[in-house]
């Protein structure tokens, strides 16, 4: 089983703002190691009942969530789980 840590690249914290102020969060989850993408990976923002899985490409967005700061947490069998913290503002 592969131990290593998992990178979580939130490429943006907002990528839409929307009338009710929410935003999203995406990134790519990738092999600390090898730097590789990890498809399927289960991305989730602690205390919500919002998440994603990433794509074939290791890619993830979570749309439509409120402003404010929150711990995003990426999964992966065979990996130890890594977490960041974001905060998401719309700007309205």
């Amino acid at each position: 089983m592969n131990n290593s840590l998992m990178k979580i690249f939130l490429t943006s914290v907002l990528l839409t703002c929307t009338a009710f102020s929410q935003g999203s969060v995406s990134g790519t989850v990738t092999d600390g190691l090898t730097n590789n993408p990890l498809p399927g990976a289960n991305v989730f923002i602690e205390g919500t009942g919002y998440g994603s899985a990433a794509d074939a490409d290791g890619n993830y967005t979570i749309s439509n969530v409120e402003d404010g700061s929150y711990t995003v947490t990426a999964g992966y069998i065979g990996h130890k789980s890594s977490s960041s913290e974001v905060t998401v503002s719309g700007g309205g």
